[in-house]
């Protein structure tokens, strides 16, 4: 009834997308958290809402848009939560090294230890972030050759 009164509502929107989502309704729960983000881009809720909706089904668009809304939601963490940027920077290494987006792995990682060293990091954590990275880029170059061999 809120959206008949104010077709703009933002919270309405992010509230119908998440009730579709409980009721495994993705096609509405992503047309309701879309059209969230679309009225209020720099909310949170209605990116929170596709990641989890993303993460959690094999919806067809989920693959696709999934880096877009990991992105959104890295700016949108950048100046407000820390923790959760991180968290969101290493799913969205994560996709990346699934995809074999090897150039994205390394940027969005080298990022992560960019930030952590800003922010204050030990040198136990940062060498852990480095080692992950060194670790990611000898699994593309073992990618890499074995794609050449089977040529």
């Amino acid at each position: 009834t809120v959206l008949k009164q104010e077709k703009n509502n933002y919270n309405a929107w992010v509230f119908i997308g998440v009730a579709a989502a409980e009721l495994e309704q993705p096609d509405q729960a992503q047309g309701a958290y879309k059209k969230a983000a679309e009225l209020e881009p720099e909310q949170l809720l209605a990116w929170q809402g596709l990641a989890s909706l993303y993460e959690k089904c094999n919806h067809e668009n989920a693959k696709g848009d999934l880096p877009g809304v990991y992105q959104k939601l890295l700016d949108l963490y950048e100046s407000v939560d820390k923790q959760k940027w991180c968290d969101v920077c290493k799913k969205l290494v994560g996709l990346y090294h699934q995809e074999k987006r090897h150039l994205e792995v390394a940027r969005t990682w080298y990022k992560l230890i960019k930030t952590r060293q800003e922010d204050g990091a030990d040198k136990q954590e940062l060498y852990e972030l480095w080692r992950k990275l060194t670790e990611l880029l000898a699994e593309n170059i073992e990618d890499q050759n074995n794609e050449t061999q089977q040529m």
